[in-house]
């Protein structure tokens, strides 16, 4: 019994971190600052497709990005509160970071590492449990796939409208919103079953274009996202057993 709570712990984890990531991949948050001692942009905003265009292929050539979720609210077949975390698709899949999952009616907090196709889990302790294979619960190459992956979603994103500029997590962005469709959405997220989801997204004013932060908001849920560290490689190694 107590193997099969810590498996269903592990796999709580893994599909709400892919599942966050399908629902926000493309659609706000919070203000703050552009880069220290660099003038905020002026002049005329980029229309819609240019910039999607723009932020499309920044996305789907990333191969590195670090990952901060959270959910405020309930939202089924989402048993999770926050996860934060380094991705990455190049030369292999890996994955490493912690989440806090609801689990037994329960929060729990666990670190979670995948490396050469197999899921880690740290539940209890300071030693992680082999879960098996990864894919057996979910595939994480699929996150930065790009023909499958969070650039497809953001490519997919319709009736964009460009709403303004807006400083945050120290960058210079452009805030579109737009709609999600739920048939993209269930590529990334199968159980989810949430259709089609109005978002707002944040894009780097300079390029590369990179994704900043996004949001959306699923009945009294809202679930947001931040991006970093684009491009930034970081090292996952095997954790001890």
């Amino acid at each position: 019994m107590a193997a099969m709570k810590r498996t269903s712990r592990a796999a709580a984890v893994v599909v709400a971190l892919a599942a966050l990531l399908a629902l926000v991949a493309g659609c706000g948050g919070q203000g703050g600052s552009g880069p220290a001692g660099e003038a905020a942009p002026t002049g005329p905003l980029p229309d819609a497709a240019t910039l999607q265009k723009a932020v499309t292929t920044a996305t789907k050539n990333l191969h590195d990005v670090q990952l901060n979720l959270a959910v405020d609210g309930d939202i089924p077949n989402l048993p999770v509160k926050a996860v934060n975390g380094y991705l990455t698709n190049a030369p292999a899949v890996a994955a490493q970071g912690d989440a806090d999952v609801i689990a037994f009616g329960s929060e729990v907090q666990a670190k979670f590492v995948v490396l050469d196709g197999i899921l880690w889990a740290q539940l209890s302790g300071d030693k992680y449990t082999s879960m098996g294979k990864a894919a057996d619960t979910y595939d994480p190459s699929v996150i930065l796939d790009p023909n499958r992956g969070l650039g497809k979603i953001v490519e997919s994103v319709r009736d964009l409208e460009v709403e303004g500029r807006e400083d945050l997590n120290d960058q210079h962005t452009i805030r579109v919103s737009g709609i999600v469709p739920g048939s993209v959405i269930g590529v990334l997220a199968p159980k989810s079953h949430l259709g089609d989801l109005p978002c707002t997204f944040w894009v780097q004013e300079k390029a590369p274009n990179n994704l900043v932060q996004a949001h959306v908001q699923v009945g009294s849920a809202l679930i947001s996202m931040k991006l970093s560290h684009w491009g930034e490689k970081l090292p996952v190694t095997k954790p001890n057993g």
